[in-house]
């Protein structure tokens, strides 16, 4: 079974990288094959030991910089963030330090 789930694994990142889309998509659907068929796991189970938490947050923040970054928002204000500062670059430094 451990040979199957990094044969899996392997399989994920190679089509992630061959199709440019994201390995987790092709991680999921092979723990979902393996959990149901090679272990024997009702769907639910199988799906019972997914992080849906962590899947939620990372999907919304994900599509909300996509959105940003897609209508132009994060150039814009990274253009206007760096030429507010282009005499007191310090001050560039200490707003992404957080200080």
């Amino acid at each position: 079974m451990a040979a199957l789930m990094l044969i899996a694994l392997a399989v994920s990142i190679g089509l992630g990288y061959k199709t440019k889309i994201n390995i987790g998509f092709f991680a999921i659907a092979f723990a979902y094959l393996i959990g149901c068929f090679g272990m024997g796991l009702k769907p639910s189970e199988v799906i019972e030991l997914w992080p849906v938490k962590i899947f939620f947050i990372i999907l919304s923040v994900t599509l909300f910089y996509n959105f940003a970054l897609a209508n132009g928002a994060l150039e814009k204000l990274a253009s206007h963030l760096l030429y507010k500062c282009r005499k007191l670059t310090y001050h560039l430094l200490m707003h992404f330090a957080g200080q």
